[in-house]
């Protein structure tokens, strides 16, 4: 028997299958992404490098991110890790000061903090830059009042990375960017349930009169647009990773159970309707990856855009969203298990989360040119 070509679309790299299986026994294991999940995620050594602020080789680090999300079936979990490591580990390694980079950093590589990436505001969603959250300066350093929504980790988290701005009226000119602690007095945390993504946790932040020292900010006064820039490009692009790996998973899962599904007395692969759907997730699943490949070599380059960000994931997101409805479709009345239908709630908010499809087309539209 030939070895399996390298080259293929469907070759599965060690890394990769050690992520998937990795990502499959932490599901199982855990019923919410806490101090244990992540604990368990920071000791695989392929993602050492993202913890620490770094992308390392590319190709094991796409390979072993799509390996987990084609494990791990619980899209709350890995949007959970993904913006501690993507977003927050990120930030303390490219803009905190060298005593706090050295302090807070080992702590989220390890696993041994959780990081919340608060930006979100209720008025403020896609036009994040348009926030409400106040700061001003004092002589010990900064105090901030206001609050932030739908932030992933936020019932967990023992640190946030957080926006506020100095007047809403500079928009990006005048917002900065603070590390604050969750003991921090002032600070509050209320849970936001919702269906699906149970693995994760949503919350609504609220800082009444919270002061932080000097130390806190993360780059230079008013320059946090440029924070958030850094810590969304990278975001969007390794979470594309997970949802490449959601539509493997609905490939994978529908070719057995088309191959093994009897209707009429014969596979019901043999139905064009059921073999078309595979073939469009398959499609997609080579398109996505294609361009996950391109993106995050980018990204290691340190010359992705956000165009490029927003082009990967809004490709990554639309294609986990239709393949796993598709597989959906292929179960029949299978996919209403809870397993399947929590599933395809937790790829649909995938089009929303990090900003939605329609924002990343807008961002797109304006590296072409085409300014409204």
């Amino acid at each position: 028997m030939s070895a399996p070509d390298p080259d293929a679309i469907l070759y599965e790299s060690p890394i990769h299958e050690r992520g998937r299986r990795l990502g499959s026994e932490l599901a199982a294991t855990f019923a919410l992404a806490d101090h244990r999940f992540f604990r368990a995620l920071a000791s695989w050594e392929p993602l050492h490098p993202i913890l620490n602020g770094a992308i390392g080789d590319p190709e094991a680090t796409m390979d072993g991110l799509v390996g987990l999300g084609e494990g791990c079936p619980d899209g709350g979990m890995l949007l959970s890790f993904g913006a501690h490591a993507f977003a927050v580990a990120g930030a303390v390694a490219r803009f905190a000061s060298e005593t706090v980079r050295d302090t807070f950093l080992p702590q989220l590589a390890s696993g041994g903090m959780i990081g919340a990436f608060a930006a979100t505001e209720a008025e403020a969603g896609s036009d994040v830059m348009a926030m409400k959250m106040r700061y001003a300066e004092t002589r010990r350093g900064y105090v901030l009042t206001g609050a932030k929504t739908w932030i992933s980790n936020a019932t967990q988290a023992d640190l946030f990375v957080v926006f506020a701005t100095k007047d809403p009226r500079l928009h990006s000119r005048g917002i900065s960017a603070f590390l604050v602690e969750r003991s921090t007095p002032g600070l509050a945390v209320e849970a936001i349930p919702v269906p699906g993504h149970s693995g994760s946790s949503l919350g609504t932040v609220t800082f009444s009169d919270v002061h932080v020292g000097p130390e806190s900010l993360l780059g230079r006064v008013n320059a946090g647009a440029q924070v958030f820039r850094h810590s969304i490009i990278q975001e969007r692009i390794l979470l594309s990773a997970f949802l490449t790996g959601s539509v493997r998973r609905a490939l994978m899962r529908s070719i057995a159970h088309a191959s093994n599904r009897q209707q009429f007395g014969a596979p019901i692969s043999g139905n064009q309707y059921v073999s078309g759907r595979i073939v469009d997730i398959y499609r997609r699943y080579a398109a996505t990856r294609l361009l996950l490949q391109h993106t995050i070599g980018r990204l290691h380059l340190g010359i992705a855009t956000e165009a490029d960000a927003s082009l990967v994931k809004l490709e990554c997101s639309e294609a986990a969203v239709a393949s796993n409805l598709d597989a959906f479709r292929i179960d029949g009345a299978k996919g209403l298990e809870s397993a399947g239908r929590e599933g395809l709630i937790d790829v649909l908010s995938s089009i929303t989360y990090s900003g939605t499809s329609d924002l990343q087309k807008v961002i797109i539209a304006a590296s072409l040119g085409l300014q409204s």
